[in-house]
């Protein structure tokens, strides 16, 4: 008999209890799409850099727009700088993963 092995090249990820809690809060808050107020993916995908310059921009923009909510997978284990988690308005969600599927067809704009 043969024996066969596999394995998973790439990130593998769930989403942690807590953050689950989060984002189904956000979903309920936010309504189906086109009926609530609007939910923005900005996805960086698995090689997020924290590009401070985009990220600043990012803010800014939720910031003049406190209607709309942003969820900000970051990528894996990441976090933001703390001088970025400072500047995050509150309509900003940050998350070290999200299941993209899942969230996508709540999203007015990715």
């Amino acid at each position: 008999m043969r024996e066969h092995r596999l394995a998973i090249i790439g990130q593998t990820s769930a989403l942690a209890p807590a953050d689950r809690g989060r984002l189904e809060t956000l979903l309920e808050q936010c309504g189906p799409r086109g009926q609530g107020n609007p939910l923005v993916y900005a996805g960086f995908g698995s090689f997020f850099s924290a590009d401070s310059h985009w990220l600043h921009v990012l803010f800014d923009a939720l910031r003049e727009r406190p209607d709309w909510s942003l969820v900000l997978p970051l990528g894996g284990e990441r976090a933001l700088a703390p001088e970025l988690e400072r500047r995050r308005p509150s309509n900003v969600h940050v998350f070290s993963w999200l299941p993209q599927l899942e969230v996508l067809p709540h999203c007015e704009v990715a």
